[in-house]
């Protein structure tokens, strides 16, 4: 693996992801906080930032991921520490030769270091884990909301540990543990993105939950085309002619996009280090667009190669497709609208190239929102443009978030 793709996945691994599963549809029809720019020293800095050679050799209990008393992620940038200057100009293909940490400052690469493109791991994979694991202890006794979003993302690190028997109990699904807390959550909850995120975790392992009442979703949030889309695929016997009137009501195909890392980052430590907590924040978007893939599964199951033209179950996939095109809140999600009405509805090619292209700069926006940032994803500078973006998403979801940065046609 290159080392150009190697700093992409370190600094947005679930961007890269959501990137090709959206060239994947057409070809078939990890970062982080608030921070200044690390370029102007600030007053408020760090007092006495480590020797850079002692941070890089500092075994993971001698070094602290909490920032200075009084700073979390909106603190100013600190001091840089003593090293190579980040703006000096390199090959994309050009080996490290230095970190640039938010919260700490700019780190030299030792000589002879086996895996430059990782950092060490009292800095990295050691440091994450230790902040993810005190997160996810504080989400655990907070609100159902911030419960769910403590399960989806702790699922993300533990599937890999789970026993043969476990999944056996699930029949091989590795996200069937997940989604059985996530129902059981759900079903005592009044938060509509709660009982969202269960059910599409009960579509997504293909399980049915039979404590879950999709109709309770309706109730909540009955002008979601996603909400009906739900009722209908959990239904023994669905009616297509019920699902199309439910649509023809609805206004929007909104799966909640954003809303994980929203809940997360409002309640992230304010003493971590900027780069820590914006690390976390990328994590969470890569555990929640996992959790969101339901969101995308389902619309194929209604508009399948089955259907046939004029029947009902095509007047609601037409109304679906139609609205998820229009106001879906994930890229991946208009990708799949416009490819499946294209094949399956003969939607014009015209528009369709158009609106590609369109997305073609909303995806270069999600990779990189800030020139550099694969270079140095840690960084200040970056952490700052990570940090907007992922604000923005919960805000008003992927797609709004991305095209609102765009120039105006």
């Amino acid at each position: 693996m290159s080392a150009a793709v190697r700093r992409a996945l370190g600094g947005a691994a679930a961007l890269v992801v959501v990137a090709l599963a959206l060239l994947a549809w057409r070809q078939g029809p990890a970062g982080g906080g608030g921070a200044a720019p690390a370029q102007a020293a600030a007053a408020g800095g760090l007092a006495a930032a480590p020797a850079a050679a002692a941070l890089l050799q500092a075994p993971a209990a001698s070094v602290s991921v909490r920032a200075p008393q009084g700073q979390g992620a909106e603190a100013s940038a600190p001091a840089r520490v003593a090293g190579p200057a980040a703006s000096a100009p390199r090959s994309a293909l050009a080996p490290r030769t230095a970190w640039d940490l938010c919260g700490i400052g700019v780190l030299p690469v030792a000589p002879g270091t086996a895996e430059p493109e990782e950092l060490p791991a009292h800095l990295g994979r050691d440091a994450f884990d230790a902040a993810r694991q005190r997160l996810l202890q504080r989400l655990a006794q907070g609100s159902d909301r911030e419960r769910a979003a403590a399960i989806v993302w702790e699922s993300r690190h533990s599937i890999g540990l789970l026993s043969p028997a476990v999944l056996a109990a699930h029949g091989g699904h590795a996200f069937g543990p997940a989604a059985e807390r996530l129902a059981a959550l759900a079903a005592r909850t009044a938060d509509p993105q709660v009982l969202s995120w269960a059910l599409l975790a009960c579509q997504h392992t293909g399980k049915p939950c039979p404590e879950l009442d999709a109709g309770r979703l309706l109730q909540l949030d009955g002008d979601n085309a996603l909400a009906w889309l739900l009722w209908w695929s959990g239904r023994t016997q669905p009616s297509d002619a019920e699902l199309a009137a439910g649509l023809a009501a609805a206004h929007r195909y909104r799966s909640g996009d954003g809303a994980m890392v929203a809940v997360v980052d409002a309640a992230m430590p304010a003493d971590l280090l900027p780069y820590v907590s914006q690390q976390l924040l990328v994590d969470v978007m890569l555990a929640e667009s996992f959790a969101l893939s339901g969101a995308t599964e389902v619309p194929l199951r209604l508009c399948s190669a089955a259907m046939v033209r004029g029947s009902p179950r095509a007047a609601a996939c037409g109304q679906l497709l139609q609205l998820m095109a229009r106001t879906a809140d994930q890229l991946g999600q208009r990708s799949v609208a416009l490819s499946v009405g294209a094949r399956r509805l003969g939607w014009p090619a015209e528009p369709l190239a158009r609106q590609r292209k369109r997305d073609d700069e909303l995806l270069r926006l999600m990779i990189e929102p800030e020139p550099g940032q694969v270079e140095q994803p840690h960084s200040c500078k970056s952490v700052e443009a990570q940090r907007a973006l992922l604000r923005e998403r919960a805000r008003l979801g992927t797609v709004a978030a991305l095209e609102a940065r765009l120039p105006k046609r």
